[in-house]
């Protein structure tokens, strides 16, 4: 069974590979330019649902945000959904029953990527092939990711920070940078 998961995750990441990248206008955008960010991270348990919750009314409290969108995967069969999960205005999400063979997402997350975010911040380590998909295919003016990510070339920023650092220190991180940079 290993046998059979190495080789799909090999084709999967071959399938990310040969993924195009869409056209989308780049623009550098800081927290208080940006009106509409978007998030990706992987929805493990009910405090990290909370936080990117509490994340998306402390950009728009502190930065002006107008709108926070955040887009989660969920590493579950849909039977076996938390019942937390609601998909609202700004929080969606999508679990392993939106996937295709390649693991990649089939309709659940299309409007999500056709959205032109000012920002996209992808909270995750990089790692998860489903959010790496959604990532390359995002039409975000600027995204922001890990420099340790394997596919960090799909990022216009890329932070250097430790592997282990989790989603709330690494919000702080970006928050530190784009809070204070400026683009011509």
């Amino acid at each position: 069974m290993a046998l059979f998961e190495s080789f799909r995750e090999s084709t999967a990441r071959r399938a990310l590979q040969r993924e195009p990248e869409p056209a989308r206008e780049r623009a550098g955008v800081n927290l208080h330019q940006a009106q509409h960010i978007g998030l990706v991270y992987v929805d493990s348990d009910e405090p990290a649902f909370r936080r990117i919750k509490a994340l998306g009314k402390h950009f728009g409290g502190e930065y002006g945000t107008r709108r926070t969108e955040a887009l989660g995967f969920v590493p579950v069969k849909e039977k076996a959904l938390p019942i937390w999960h609601a998909q609202t205005l700004d929080l969606h999400y999508f679990n392993l029953d939106h996937l295709n063979w390649y693991r990649k997402p089939v309709a659940e997350t299309a409007q999500f990527e056709a959205t032109p975010f000012d920002l996209l911040i992808d909270l995750t380590d990089g790692t998860c092939l489903p959010l790496q998909f959604v990532v390359r295919r995002s039409v975000a003016k600027m995204k922001v990711g890990r420099a340790s990510a394997p596919r960090a070339a799909d990022y216009d920023l890329t932070l250097e920070v430790s592997p282990q650092l989790s989603p709330t220190a690494f919000v702080a991180a970006v928050e530190q940078y784009l809070a204070q940079m400026n683009f011509v």
